[in-house]
């Protein structure tokens, strides 16, 4: 069973699988440049930001688990 942390970085990628259905409709050849450098660089920043929010999630939803899971703070 996934994640809840896993589950929403599916949601959060969609915005960048959707950067890169643009690139590849504005410029399906892929020959020379075209000046799309501004697409190029919005889909790695959403892509780091997407890995960054899933790291930061599931840092805190193991944190929880580890905690409900102990009896003392010992």
């Amino acid at each position: 069973m996934p994640s809840q942390a896993f589950k929403h970085f599916r949601v959060n990628m969609i915005d960048v699988y959707r950067l890169i259905e643009s690139h590849n409709e504005i410029s399906p050849n892929h020959r020379g440049k075209r000046a799309l450098g501004h697409l190029t660089r919005s889909g790695v920043v959403m892509l780091c930001a997407c890995w960054e929010l899933y790291n930061e999630s599931l840092i805190i939803e193991s944190a929880r688990y580890l905690a409900n899971k102990l009896d003392s703070p010992l």
